[in-house]
């Protein structure tokens, strides 16, 4: 019988995933009503990352966070979601102005992107 090693891309050959990419994923199940399980089932995932992951994991959530409360800061209801629970217990931003804003397109308002363009 024919046996080939299989070759696979170490992680660290790969390029890093181009920023943005969380969102889809985390707007999946943002908006949907705070599901108890699900957000212990994720906190226990970043217990379990090393320190590096978690930190990086964790300055992604953040990036992610701010862009989602940003587009639903005027909602009433949004404090019921998975989202924002998530946000608030696991990336520790519960409210936009928990985290200053880096150089990041996902966090600063298109206006003001377009004026950093014009400057």
């Amino acid at each position: 019988m024919f046996s080939a090693s299989r070759t696979t891309k170490s992680s660290s050959t790969m390029p890093p995933p181009p920023e943005g990419h969380e969102l889809p994923v985390f707007f999946q199940f943002a908006r949907e009503p705070l599901n108890r399980a699900r957000l212990d089932r994720l906190k226990n995932k970043y217990s379990f990352y090393s320190s590096e992951k978690r930190e990086r994991k964790l300055t992604r959530l953040k990036k992610v966070c701010k862009a989602y409360l940003a587009y639903y800061e005027d909602d009433k209801n949004i404090k019921n979601t998975h989202g924002y629970v998530q946000c608030c217990e696991i990336g520790g931003i519960c409210y936009l102005k928990d985290i200053p804003s880096p150089e990041s397109q996902l966090v600063d308002p298109f206006y003001m992107q377009v004026r950093r363009c014009q400057t």
